[in-house]
């Protein structure tokens, strides 16, 4: 454990007033109201499982943290207190004012994630998703044998609804360029009703054009290279004694903000805001040995260890289903694998954090000789960074059952998928 802490002082200025004119003055720095105005901390932790044995697999849990805060810079308040109706004081507060709050730091402490529980179920999604490519199929071939008839179909007649729109009429009122600059300059001659039919028939080609690219030309130009890869592939000695791995990273990222009181002294407290960012990246690993090589036919996907994963993937919309659901691969590490040996697994979380704590101290207070009063002046910062790896290690069964993942499984790319099946069902059923 290593801590490296620099300490600042705060200079307090006290003027004395006797009926509106100053007195005299007081300055001093407080060694009582001494702060940290920066702060590097790292800890590490490691779990000693015992003595390392030759040919024995054996994986030690692991963390480490690292965190560090600086004030941002130095500030100054001021208040006041009326001692009678002839004499009042006046304090003067400056330097790093709002300290760091490491004793409070609930606002912007790294996340726990032995503590944390949709971390947690995260990365048994990622720990399940590594199971299931554990002796996966390199091709797929009951998938592509069960979707040939679509794919033919789709073959012969390809972007069906995207020709049958640009050869058809401009909507079903048959509009010509004439109708349509004439409509721009007298729009109550354009029918409403045509513009709803285009719009829709123009939707629905959007939807279907997209679909057909995503769904089917981008699968078989896929299918096609991984066949070709599969082809050129060169056999290597095959080796049963080495350690495989197999893994599954899932990122996501966290925003939080929450009010906070506190400041540099117990004699000066502000409120303020805690805003802060968290880059999160998960992961699950599984390790194995294999006793002999997979045949010809199981990295076709040709087995029938595959069939219930196959079955799945030809059920309507199951893609869709996995993008919330883990069902695919958990189905994938149910699989019957007798060459198969797990050795151990550990899921690993990697959390990377910046933030920013803002005190205003013109909503301060302090407490001088047991009199309350108000403070004003300008605001102050305190910005932090922390790191945070925490690796966990599990035992040899994948989770049980089918994860939910929320929205981690979704992207750009799938959002439009989800809008196009929409506008497609919606077309159907209004036909």
């Amino acid at each position: 454990m290593a801590d490296k802490t620099t300490t600042g002082m705060i200079l307090v200025t006290k003027r004395y007033y006797w009926k509106g004119v100053l007195q005299y003055v007081t300055q001093q720095d407080m060694p009582s109201m001494a702060v940290s105005s920066s702060i590097t901390t790292e800890t590490k932790t490691s779990v000693n499982t015992g003595k390392f044995v030759p040919n024995v697999f054996r994986i030690n849990p692991y963390a480490v943290v690292r965190e560090s805060a600086y004030v941002a810079g130095s500030g100054t308040i001021i208040g006041r207190r009326a001692v009678d109706s002839n004499s009042t004081w006046e304090y003067e507060y400056s330097g790093p004012l709002a300290g760091i709050p490491f004793s409070n730091r609930y606002c912007w402490q790294v996340p726990l994630f032995s503590q944390d529980s949709e971390l947690q179920r995260l990365a048994n999604v990622c720990l399940q998703k590594a199971y299931s490519k554990v002796g996966s199929s390199e091709f797929g071939g009951l998938e592509n044998l069960g979707e040939l008839r679509e794919t033919i179909s789709m073959l012969r007649d390809p972007f069906k609804e995207l020709r049958e729109y640009l050869t058809s009429p401009f909507g079903k009122t048959g509009f010509s360029k004439g109708r349509i600059l004439s409509a721009l300059a007298k729009p109550k001659a354009l029918s409403s009703q045509g513009i709803l039919d285009h719009l829709g028939k123009l939707g629905k080609t959007a939807a279907s054009t997209w679909l057909e690219i995503r769904c089917g030309l981008k699968p078989l130009i896929l299918t096609i290279c991984d066949l070709i890869d599969l082809a050129n592939k060169v056999t290597k000695r095959f080796d049963a004694n080495r350690v495989r791995s197999k893994r599954s990273k899932v990122y996501i990222e966290r925003h939080t903000a929450e009010k906070y009181t506190g400041g540099s002294t117990a004699m000066v407290q502000m409120k303020g805001k805690c805003e802060c960012t968290h880059r999160i990246k998960l992961c699950g690993i599984v390790y194995y040995k294999q006793s002999k090589d997979f045949s010809q036919a199981q990295k076709l996907g040709l087995d029938l260890r595959y069939v219930p994963e196959a079955m799945w993937e030809l059920t309507r919309l199951s893609f869709v289903w996995d993008w919330l659901f883990s069902v695919g691969p958990w189905l994938g590490s149910l699989r019957v694998q007798p060459e198969i040996t797990y050795l151990g697994s550990t899921t690993s979380c990697k959390i990377d954090s910046v933030g920013q704590l803002t005190l205003d101290p013109r909503s301060a207070t302090g407490n001088e000789f047991g009199t309350l009063y108000k403070l004003s002046g300008d605001s102050a910062q305190v910005k932090f960074n922390g790191a945070r790896f925490t690796r966990q290690v599990n035992g040899i069964q994948p989770p049980s059952l089918p994860l939910f993942r929320g929205t981690t499984g979704l992207d750009f790319f799938k959002v439009l998928d989800g809008l196009s099946l929409i506008i497609q069902s919606l077309t159907h059923s209004l036909r």
